[in-house]
């Protein structure tokens, strides 16, 4: 895989000096914002970065990095589990998702199952019903890795940030707080001022990692 990134990069002429993982990016603003919180005593964090072919998780405890993990699913996951379910192309599936998506718990989503249209299924529904089963193998996984953290550090995770393009799916936030049990938001800023005063919410969610990097290796 490594060699494969450094192919890419030498074919458009770039030549990395310096290779890096998300999860330092991710610490490294995790931990600026540790060292800027005022009364604020959470001790351990996580950022779960939700991308198109992997998942990223990184845990900060007390400021400094103590967990990491990627897990090989991501948004492609629940686009081919939408596109197998309703019989059409991923680029098609990708775009339902993009336009009618939502994350909904099981009591929204069987009460949009009895909304009918004619006494057809609702297709919203369907929709919805099968990107919860595209994320529900994403979310286990998730799971599984902030309880091997708890084990290891003897300190559960008390409070969940997602970013990349994937948080914002309506939804996704109540939906990952109320299976996983642990308060999660949205990562909605960069704790650099000239950031806070420049970029919105869904840009900062977009940009964290490249962010963070930079940082890291400056």
């Amino acid at each position: 895989k490594m060699e494969e990134h450094l192919d890419v990069l030498s074919g458009v002429g770039i030549d990395p000096r310096l290779v890096s993982l998300a999860s330092f990016g991710y610490s490294k603003l995790l931990q600026m914002d540790h060292d800027q919180a005022d009364g604020d005593d959470t001790r351990c964090v996580a950022v779960v970065d939700l991308g198109r072919e992997r998942t990223d998780i990184t845990i900060n405890l007390d400021g400094r990095l103590a967990f990491a993990r990627t897990i090989r699913r991501g948004a492609e996951h629940m686009i081919r589990t939408l596109a197998d379910g309703l019989g059409v192309s991923t680029e098609q599936a990708e775009r339902l998702m993009l336009a009618h998506g939502r994350v909904l718990n099981n009591e929204h989503l069987a009460a949009l199952e009895t909304q009918t249209k004619d006494g057809d299924p609702n297709d919203n529904a369907q929709v919805c019903r099968l990107i919860r089963a595209g994320l529900a193998p994403v979310l286990r996984d998730i799971n599984q890795t902030l309880r091997s953290q708890e084990r290891v550090n003897n300190e559960p995770v008390e409070k969940l940030l997602l970013a990349g393009g994937l948080s914002n799916l309506p939804g996704l936030v109540d939906t990952t707080a109320e299976l996983l049990e642990v308060p999660t938001e949205r990562l909605k800023g960069i704790p650099i001022e000239s950031f806070k005063e420049n970029l919105s919410p869904e840009e900062a969610t977009t940009y964290a990692e490249s962010v963070g990097l930079a940082l890291e290796l400056a």
